[in-house]
C-alpha cells in the first residue's frame, strides 16, 4: 500500500479531491446524454397539404394550418441523426443522410425508408440538398463537400454531373423552378444561381443575384432559399460563420427588395415555402415562423401542441448545459481542493525534512553488490558495465508487443485503403492524402514509442539509482533523492515507470532483486501531488497537458448541441 503523504489532512482532500473530479466527469457524461438529440428545427420542407421538419430525434409532420399531426422518431424510420435534407413528393418523402451519402425514399404511413441512390465519393458528415423534378423524371442532388450537383432519375440511377458557369464551392440548397430550371445556393461563392438544364451535363446561366447588398448587416454567406409563387427569392445570408443569418426578399430580376426583421438573436437555418408565405426554421430559440409574403410580417408558426414539443426540446438542452456548466465548476473547486492537498503535502515534507536526523536507516542488505545478485540467480543473464552499473533494458515480451501493434496497424491501414479503392472511383486527391498523413502519423507515433522504449532503462550500482527515460534523458541519484509514485520512479523531469500488478516494463524478478532494496529508502507520493509539484515550479510539459485537457472541454461545450 502507497502512502500518499505524510500529513494526514492531505490524504483526505487528495481522496475527496479524485473523487469529486471523478463524479464531475460523471455529470459531465450524464449531461452530454440528456443534451443528444435536443437540436431545434434545423431540417424543413412543405408540400400542399403539410410541413415536415427534423427536430432532435425526431420527423414532426404538422398540417398547413401549423397544428401537429405526429412525431416520428427517426430511429423508427431507420434514420440517423444526420439527416440533412429533405423534400416532400405526393406519396413520399425524400430524405438525404448526410453522415452516410445516400438518398432514401420514405414511406410515412408504413414506416419504412428504402435506399434511392448513394453519392460517390460523398464524405461523412457533410450536407446533401434536394430537388425532386417529378415532371422532368429527374431528382438533382447538390453534394456540399465535392462542390457538385448531380442529376438522377427517379428510380436512383444517376444520369451526369451538371457544369455550372465559375463552378460550386459548398451549394448548400438547390430548388426545382420547372422549366429545366434551377436555383442553386452557392454558399462560397456568394451568390444565388438560376440555371437551365440543358441535358447530359450541359448548363447555361440565367441569373445571378449577389448575397452583398445594401440592405443587409454584412453577411455574404447564403445558406438556404425558397421561391414564392410570385417569382420572388427568399435568402438567408449568414455571418462567417454559418450563423446569425438574415432573411432577404429578391425579386424576379434579381434585385434585394427587403430585409426581414425577425427580431434579436434570431438564427434561421432553413426556408420552405406556404401557401401566402415562406416558412422559416430557427434552429437555436427553437421555433417556425411565417413570414407573409405581402407585408413581410413575421409571425409565429405552429399550435400548442407543436410549439410545446419545441420547447420540451430547449428545456432539456438547456438543462443539460446547466450540468455542464456545473460539472466545470466542481473540476475547477475539486482541483483547487487537490491543489491544497499537495501544497500541505509540501509542507509536511518541509517539516520532516528540517527535523529528521542526519543520515538514514538503511535496511540489512540494501547496499550489495548488484554483481553478485546476478551471479546468485542462473536466471539473471545481467553484467555490470564498465563502470559497474547493472542495467534493466524494457523486455523483450514488451517490444514484441509494440512490433506487433505496429504491424496490426500497417495492416489495417492498408485494408482501410484497398476498401476505398474498390469504393471510390476514381479516388479523391484530399482523400489519399489525408489518408497518407494520418498513416505516416500513427506509424510514426508508433515506432517513436518502440524507439523510446528501446532507450528506456533504470540500473544501480549498488548504493546510487541511473536512469534513463524515453526521451534519452539520464539522471542519477541517491534513493532518497528520487519520488516513487507506484507507477514511476521520478527525478526532476526525468519519469520511468515501474513494475505495477497490471503491467512490467521491466523483468519483475530482477528489479525486485536488484532496485526494490533502494526504493526502500525513497519518499513515496502519488501522481496528483507530483502534477501539482511540476506546476508549481513550471514544468512546460505538465502545463501543456493541463492546456491540453481545457482546451477539450472548452471545445465540447462550444461545439455540442
Amino acid at each position: 500500500m502507497i502512502e500518499l503523504s505524510r500529513s494526514r489532512p492531505a490524504n483526505g482532500l487528495a481522496v475527496v479531491a479524485m473523487l469529486g473530479m471523478l463524479g464531475a466527469l460523471l455529470l459531465v457524461g450524464q449531461a452530454v446524454t440528456r443534451m443528444a438529440g435536443t437540436a431545434g428545427p434545423s431540417v424543413l420542407a412543405s408540400s400542399d397539404e403539410a410541413v415536415y421538419f427534423v427536430a432532435g430525434d425526431a420527423l414532426h409532420v404538422a398540417d398547413t394550418a401549423g397544428r401537429l399531426q405526429e412525431v416520428i422518431p427517426l430511429a423508427a424510420l431507420g434514420l440517423g441523426r444526420t439527416v440533412s435534407h429533405i423534400a416532400a413528393m405526393e406519396e413520399f418523402l425524400l430524405v438525404a443522410d448526410g453522415g452516410t451519402g445516400i438518398v432514401k425514399r420514405c414511406d410515412l404511413v408504413r414506416r419504412t425508408c428504402t435506399k434511392l441512390t448513394a453519392l460517390p465519393g460523398a464524405r461523412r458528415g457533410e450536407a446533401l440538398a434536394l430537388a425532386p423534378a417529378p415532371e422532368a423524371g429527374r431528382l438533382y442532388v447538390a453534394d456540399t463537400a465535392n462542390h457538385a450537383l448531380h442529376a438522377y432519375g427517379l428510380d436512383g440511377r444517376r444520369l451526369y454531373r451538371l457544369d455550372i458557369e465559375g463552378g460550386l464551392k459548398y451549394p448548400n440548397e438547390v430548388l426545382w423552378l420547372g422549366r429545366d430550371q434551377l436555383l442553386v445556393v452557392d454558399t462560397n461563392h456568394h451568390r444565388i444561381l438560376i440555371v437551365q438544364d440543358e441535358g447530359t451535363g450541359r448548363t447555361r446561366l440565367l441569373q445571378e443575384m449577389a448575397a452583398k447588398n445594401s440592405l443587409g448587416r454584412g453577411n455574404t454567406w447564403p445558406t438556404a432559399a425558397a421561391r414564392d409563387s410570385t417569382g420572388r427569392t427568399w435568402v438567408i445570408n449568414s455571418d462567417g460563420r454559418l450563423r446569425n443569418g438574415e432573411v432577404i426578399a429578391y425579386d424576379a430580376a434579381g434585385a434585394a427588395r427587403r430585409r426581414v426583421e425577425l427580431g434579436e438573436n434570431a438564427d434561421p437555418i432553413a426556408l420552405a415555402t406556404l401557401d401566402g408565405g415562406v416558412l422559416l426554421a430557427d434552429l437555436e430559440n427553437d421555433r417556425l415562423q411565417r413570414i407573409d409574403v405581402d407585408s413581410g410580417r413575421v409571425e409565429v408558426f405552429g399550435d400548442a401542441a407543436l410549439q410545446g414539443a419545441l420547447n420540451d426540446l430547449g428545456a432539456r438542452r438547456a438543462t443539460g448545459q446547466q450540468a455542464q456548466y456545473l460539472s466545470i465548476g466542481l473540476m475547477v473547486v475539486f482541483g483547487l481542493i487537490g491543489a491544497v492537498a499537495g501544497y500541505l503535502d509540501w509542507k509536511a515534507r518541509r517539516e520532516y525534512s528540517a527535523v529528521r536526523p542526519p543520515g538514514v536507516a538503511i535496511r540489512q542488505g540494501a547496499f550489495q553488490d548488484p554483481a553478485a545478485v546476478c551471479e546468485a540467480s542462473a536466471r539473471f543473464s545481467l553484467r555490470p558495465d564498465a563502470h559497474g552499473i547493472v542495467w534493466l533494458h524494457a523486455t523483450s515480451k514488451h517490444l514484441r508487443a509494440l512490433y506487433a501493434i505496429t504491424l496490426l496497424v500497417a495492416l489495417s491501414f492498408i485494408l482501410m485503403v484497398a476498401t476505398l479503392v474498390q469504393s471510390f472511383s476514381p479516388l479523391p486527391l484530399k482523400l489519399i492524402a489525408g489518408l497518407a498523413a494520418m498513416g505516416l502519423l500513427v506509424l510514426g507515433l508508433n515506432a517513436w514509442i518502440v524507439l523510446g522504449m528501446k532507450r528506456l532503462r533504470i540500473g544501480t550500482d549498488g548504493k546510487t539509482l541511473h536512469v534513463v527515460d524515453m526521451f534519452g534523458r539520464r539522471a542519477r541519484g541517491l534513493p532518497e533523492t528520487f519520488v516513487h509514485t507506484g507507477r514511476h520512479l521520478l527525478l526532476g523531469r526525468v519519469a520511468v515507470p515501474v513494475p505495477n500488478p497490471r503491467g512490467s516494463m521491466f523483468d519483475k524478478e530482477a528489479f525486485a532483486a536488484l532496485i526494490d532494496p533502494l526504493l526502500e529508502r525513497t519518499p513515496r507520493s502519488n501522481e496528483m501531488t507530483v502534477l501539482w509539484r511540476r506546476l508549481r515550479t513550471g514544468d512546460p510539459l505538465a502545463w501543456l497537458s493541463v492546456a491540453a485537457v481545457i482546451a477539450l472541454l472548452g471545445l465540447q461545450i462550444w461545439f455540442d448541441p
